[in-house]
């Protein structure tokens, strides 16, 4: 699972906001890696984040 969440230095608590599984894609035998799933993540943070504008 590859997540983006919010941190605070001073503080211990994180904020999940999206996460994007590590899955098998498009036929392959092996799991994708921590880079393809980032590709599709970034559109979807990019997205949600103009929607909320």
């Amino acid at each position: 699972m590859l997540a983006a969440v919010l941190v605070h230095p001073d503080k211990n608590t994180v904020l999940p906001f999206f996460r994007e599984a590590i899955t098998k894609q498009d036929g392959s035998k092996k799991n994708d890696c921590e880079h393809n799933a980032s590709k599709r993540l970034i559109p979807s943070c990019a997205k949600t984040s103009r929607a909320w504008r």
